[in-house]
């Protein structure tokens, strides 16, 4: 099968159901093993999403999109099993597949299909997991998009919040791509409101961050 939008090859790989619901139960007979494969299984799908991400940002925004499309389902599954694993054991494996899973779907979730709420429950425990592993990164691009998140719902207050934490944990570490990115959603927000001064300051922090 060949994407009409790009001409890649798109290699779409299913199994049958009856095998998948026998490999299941079998799985349920030891924790160890199932965990084993929900770990390779999340892992697997996180790569595709880094990936599709990175064509949505690019040159092949409809071939990354479409892949992501084939695919939500099984990342819906991932993130549900990441996300009933048991506390409070540090669990950094099942952290990192969570953020992993979640913020690379940003702009798939959130610019694109309007998964606002769903998005917003994983970017929650996407936060939590990102305090744990201590990845001030990670928090950032979480904090962003639970911002824009609570944007578009309308949630102002909370969106200014979520930026201007974001906007905090950027200058401790010194990413200044990432305040860039943070000062124009700042400023994005402040224009929504009708503040076309702070809308222009945000803005001009913006450029001076890129610098």
């Amino acid at each position: 099968q060949t994407s009409a939008h790009s001409g890649k090859p798109v290699y779409v790989y299913m199994v049958q159901p009856v095998i998948a619901a026998l490999a299941a139960k079998l799985l349920e007979q030891d924790s160890a093993e199932v965990r084993v494969a929900s770990l390779a299984h999340g892992k697997f799908y996180a790569a595709i999403v880094k990936d599709a991400s990175e064509e949505i940002r690019g040159k092949d925004m409809a071939h990354g999109l479409a892949r992501v499309g084939r695919e939500i389902d099984q990342v819906r599954r991932a993130v549900a099993w990441a996300q009933k694993q048991p506390g409070p054991e540090p669990d950094p494996e099942k952290d990192q597949l969570l953020r992993d899973l979640v913020v690379p779907l940003r702009s798939y979730a959130v610019g694109f299909r309007s998964l606002y709420r769903e998005y917003g429950g994983w970017l929650d425990a996407c936060r939590e997991a990102c305090g744990r592993l201590e990845d001030k990164h990670g928090l950032v691009a979480v904090l962003r998009a639970q911002g824009d998140v609570s944007s578009f719902l309308q949630q102002h207050v909370e969106a200014l919040k979520c930026y201007e934490q974001a906007l905090k944990h950027c200058q401790e570490i010194g990413d200044r791509p990432a305040e860039a990115k943070v000062c124009k959603a700042l400023g994005d927000l402040a224009l929504r409101n009708g503040d076309l001064e702070g809308a222009e300051e945000q803005y001009q922090k913006a450029l001076d961050a890129c610098k």
